[in-house]
């Protein structure tokens, strides 16, 4: 994840969605209260935290580390019906991925199809792509306890809101 978000040209993804995106590093949008800029996702980042460009050489360090150059990855893609089609976007991330040195594949899912859910544990989604949109203009509408932690896990479960699957006790004990 860390070598993807390093290698990632945000720029470019934002001109691939459109309308007003702006290249970020966070889950947190910048008109939410309590943004700050920061992105250590950078070539060279500052304390200004602005994405700059993509660190190629950081992320193949990461990936030569990891012993993961070789794995294949699926990276899903369902449009929703009010949002455009992130196809490209999917194809422009299976382009990096290849090109890191992944065996990386496209799986678009049509709007209509109801079996797919990205929140299911069953299904094993490596990487996908989707929108979320806060109910409230608050940051734990993005993040916090109800997205990342232990609690929201549910292992085989259709019901896990923890798409990352990440459970670190200690980070639930600091953000309580």
């Amino acid at each position: 994840r860390r070598a993807l978000n390093y290698a990632v040209d945000r720029a470019k993804i934002a001109s691939l969605v459109g309308a007003d995106s702006h290249p970020t590093c966070q889950v947190l949008p910048p008109y939410v209260p309590g943004y700050r800029p920061y992105c250590p996702y950078t070539l060279d980042p500052t304390p200004d935290g602005v994405w700059r460009a993509p660190d190629l050489a950081e992320a193949r360090a990461l990936i030569a580390a990891s012993g993961t150059s070789g794995a294949a990855i699926t990276v899903w893609s369902q449009p929703a019906v009010y949002i455009a089609d992130y196809s490209p976007v999917g194809r422009y991330l299976v382009s990096l991925l290849d090109s890191l040195g992944y065996r990386a594949k496209l799986k678009t899912i049509a709007a209509t199809d109801t079996s797919y859910n990205p929140l299911d544990s069953r299904q094993k989604v490596q990487a996908g792509l989707s929108v979320y949109y806060g109910v409230y203009l608050a940051a734990s509408e993005f993040l916090g306890p109800r997205w990342t932690s232990c609690q929201s896990f549910r292992r085989d479960s259709p019901a896990n809101l923890n798409v990352a699957e990440f459970c670190d006790p200690r980070f639930d004990a600091t953000v309580r």
